[in-house]
């Protein structure tokens, strides 16, 4: 009994230090991003990105309207393509060529990670009693687990801006998606990165450059 005792308190200490161990962070990563007040700001904006699709070898443009953290609409324009691709808390769907279709499995579940993985400190503050931490040499892994999915958000120690996310479906086979950041700059106070590496199970697939930032 007594031993139960302890180990139920030895663990109920180790999550109570984990939790100020997460606001910690969460805090000085919403400081290095421009504060609380400049992120309630910048929740509306939209972005056009040059994209160079490494696969196909093409060249391209990537519009996207966020609204956070339930909206996000996405517009890649190719010579040969056009796709795009929404979900808002009404509807969820994808289009190609102006062919619409409903959004449903793993489909959805990539584009619902997309959206996350857009996700602001001041996001993640409020969603800290879901988050995991992992702590390791230079980073910080920030864990956001949901069913068979999973968001980890990479913070670099030094200067406590996301350096990388990783997003994981675990289906029939385990999909994962990931995005670098580079080159970050401000826009009305607020720190973005304004280049994107991306990969699919380990294959590159694209490299974007921000070109136009407006802030609704």
């Amino acid at each position: 009994m007594i031993i139960r005792t302890l180990l139920l308190t030895f663990s109920l200490l180790t999550l109570q230090i984990q939790a100020n161990e997460l606001d910690y962070i969460l805090n000085n990563m919403i400081k290095s991003y421009g504060g609380i007040e400049a992120l309630r700001k910048v929740e509306s904006y939209t972005q056009k990105w040059k994209v160079l699709a490494l696969q196909q070898k093409i060249k391209g443009e990537d519009k996207r309207i966020v609204i956070l953290p339930h909206t996000l609409d996405t517009t890649l324009t190719y010579p040969n393509k056009i796709e795009r691709r929404v979900i808002t808390p009404g509807e969820r769907y994808k289009e190609h060529n102006g062919q619409k279709q409903s959004a449903t499995g793993i489909k959805l579940q990539a584009m619902q990670l997309q959206l996350k993985r857009l996700y602001t400190p001041l996001i993640l503050l409020e969603l800290k009693d879901y988050l995991k931490l992992e702590d390791y040499n230079s980073h910080y892994a920030l864990i956001l687990s949901k069913d068979n999915e999973k968001t980890i958000y990479f913070i670099e120690k030094a200067t406590n801006i996301i350096t990388q996310v990783t997003a994981i479906i675990y289906a029939n086979q385990k999909i994962t998606f990931n995005t670098l950041y580079t080159k970050f700059k401000k826009f009305n106070n607020v720190l973005f990165p304004t280049k994107e590496y991306k990969s699919t199970n380990g294959i590159k697939t694209a490299i974007l450059e921000l070109e136009k930032m407006i802030i609704e």
